[in-house]
């Protein structure tokens, strides 16, 4: 039966993200579950030691809080440039500091001393729910309008961060709401099994299925669902594979609510 989620309590959430973080790019042991995670994430390396500041040539230096290498199936390697950022008067602030940190470190010529090809670069946003960021990306995408948002999607990349209680630990879900979401013909199969066990949950209202790329989520929604609004209030759905450090658990995480609030619970696989 699923079990319904409770809020995780710490006073030092940003303390323990960055740490999580860095275990999943070491490739240590992981000291939490995660939900919805990225697959660069899961699978990706630490590109530097994030101790040694990157110097530019114009005589400063800086040091983002993580850069993760991937090398996916379709796109070569690509950089991940992350600011982790906590509390609504500094999440702003991780717009301007993650693309910088994403330029200076992909633009050649830059960084001081750096010779011969950079790798491609992409900034990351972890924040938590925040809505000056959704609606300065929102606005983005507006401006160069469809079908060239896709390459807001491709240089920039909001991650939502909610912590849960899970099994004695800490539960972090990322949300990708600005990520491609590709319609799906029917409930994927790996899903379906806790889907439909949460149907006290969601009482088969929603009947549209998005693929949530890049994440190991999907979202459930009603036709005609307004997608491109950053601020969902009408209710949805999202449905994310729980993992152990990278190994895939039998549980998945499943929230219905709106940008005002809503209710998660875990719920077993088939």
């Amino acid at each position: 039966m699923p079990r319904e989620l409770t809020p995780y309590r710490s006073r030092l959430v940003e303390q323990n993200l960055q740490r999580i973080i860095g275990e999943m790019a070491g490739h240590r042991p992981s000291s939490a579950f995660l939900a919805g995670a990225p697959i660069w994430l899961l699978h990706g390396k630490t590109f530097r030691d994030t101790d040694k500041a990157y110097k530019t040539s114009l005589g400063y230096e800086f040091r983002p809080d993580q850069v993760i290498e991937f090398e996916g199936q379709d796109q070569g390697k690509v950089l991940r440039v992350l600011e982790l950022k906590l509390a609504a008067k500094a999440e702003p602030l991780a717009l301007a500091e993650a693309l910088h940190h994403a330029y200076a470190i992909g633009t050649p010529g830059f960084l001081a001393g750096a010779n011969g090809e950079v790798a491609e670069t992409r900034a990351v946003l972890m924040t938590q729910f925040n809505t000056w960021l959704r609606a300065s990306l929102g606005k983005l995408m507006a401006i160069v309008g469809e079908p060239a948002s896709h390459k807001i999607r491709d240089a920039i990349m909001l991650l939502e961060h909610t912590w849960y209680e899970h099994e004695g630990r800490p539960l972090v879900w990322f949300e990708a709401p600005f990520a491609q979401h590709t319609p799906c013909a029917e409930a994927p199969t790996e899903c379906a099994g806790a889907w439909s066990t949460a149907a006290d949950l969601h009482h088969d209202e929603f009947d549209t299925w998005w693929r949530v790329e890049e994440t190991q989520s999907w979202m459930v929604t009603k036709a005609n669902f307004p997608l491109l609004d950053p601020f969902h209030t009408a209710e949805y759905a999202i449905v994310s594979r729980i993992t152990d450090a990278r190994e895939a658990t039998n549980q998945w995480a499943i929230w219905k609510g709106s940008v005002r609030g809503g209710k998660a619970v875990v719920s077993p696989g088939p």
